[in-house]
């Protein structure tokens, strides 16, 4: 899946170290524990603006 880091609302710890991560529409998707640590990067530089 790609997802668009704008439309990201927050992220969740799951089951068996994957995440949850929710959109801003309501939908939600997990994430394996092998992509966790990007999007949780990405999702702070975009925070910071970077």
């Amino acid at each position: 899946m790609i997802a668009n880091l704008d439309e990201l609302s927050r992220f969740e710890a799951s089951f068996g170290g994957n995440l949850c991560v929710y959109f801003r529409s309501g939908e939600k998707e997990y994430v394996s524990r092998y992509y966790v640590q990007g999007i949780k990067k990405a999702f702070q530089w975009k925070r910071k603006g970077l």
